[in-house]
């Protein structure tokens, strides 16, 4: 669905480009968005980098962020979590400027897909940084808590990641 809710809002039903058909390889990083798509009363979630061709390269998994690690800390921990994390964006940042300070302008040097993760090597100002999509890794466990509450977390049961990595146009939204 591309531009403003209006009545010249513009519906276009197809199936998305999906990153294992497409490279981002030296695509540039211009910005970010936690938010993206609807199920028509609210937001799913979906994290997103904003490409200098006009595009997300969405991850549309139900709050994708805490599911994302950039440099091995998630962009986003999860909402029944009160601790205080290491997560990008937090209550002290939680405009995401250290998250844009390290993305924003970012080159994609290398994408690796396997089944459970999606494994992207940017640089910037001759740094490299790694940002992983990831569906349950023992990275992504809530510290502190009991083991009942510590069971593994999985962004998705079905399938494989590459089925949830795609595009959408920056004036889009993808309608799950």
């Amino acid at each position: 669905m591309y531009g403003w809710f209006s009545f010249r809002e513009i519906l276009m039903f197809n199936r998305p480009k999906m990153l294992a058909e497409h490279s981002v390889i030296g695509q540039k990083i211009v910005g970010f968005c936690t938010h993206l798509g609807t199920y028509g009363m609210g937001g799913a979630g979906f994290f997103g980098l904003l490409l200098d061709n006009q595009e997300y390269l969405v991850y549309a998994v139900w709050g994708a962020g805490e599911f994302v690690l950039l440099d091995n800390r998630p962009i986003q921990q999860p909402h029944f979590i009160q601790l205080e994390t290491m997560a990008w964006l937090n209550q002290q940042d939680e405009d995401g400027t250290a998250l844009l300070s390290v993305l924003q302008n970012a080159v994609i040097r290398e994408c690796v897909l396997t089944d459970e993760t999606c494994r992207l090597q940017i640089e910037k100002d001759g740094m490299a940084h790694i940002l992983e999509y990831l569906c349950q890794d023992s990275r992504l466990n809530v510290p502190d808590f009991s083991d009942e509450q510590q069971r593994q977390r999985v962004a998705f049961d079905t399938g494989k990641i590459a089925d949830y990595l795609l595009f959408q146009h920056e004036n889009g939204t993808l309608i799950v």
